[in-house]
């Protein structure tokens, strides 16, 4: 089971090695990737957009986690690829 607070954790802390490892260990132990994203990855990207809304984050601590959040290895969409600019197709 996956250990989402450690996973919002790297992800807020611009961690992508650790994010990346977290989420193959997930995928690999056959946890759904929309459970990762919807409470791991969208929660901290919520968090640190509150923050930036209410002036406690900056643009690179934003930035840093987006890049983390998006930039790392993405879990497989279950049974699509995806592609550029979200475009789905069937595998």
């Amino acid at each position: 089971m996956t250990d989402f607070a450690k996973l919002k954790a790297s992800i807020l802390k611009g961690k992508k090695n650790d994010t990346v490892a977290i989420v193959q260990a997930a995928i690999d132990a056959g946890e759904s990737a929309s459970e990762l994203i919807d409470k791991g990855m969208i929660p901290a990207m919520r968090e640190i957009g509150d923050k930036f809304s209410a002036g406690d984050a900056y643009v690179p601590e934003l930035l840093v986690a987006a890049r983390t959040d998006f930039g790392g290895e993405r879990p497989p969409a279950e049974g699509r690829h995806l592609h550029r600019h979200g475009e789905r197709r069937s595998a």
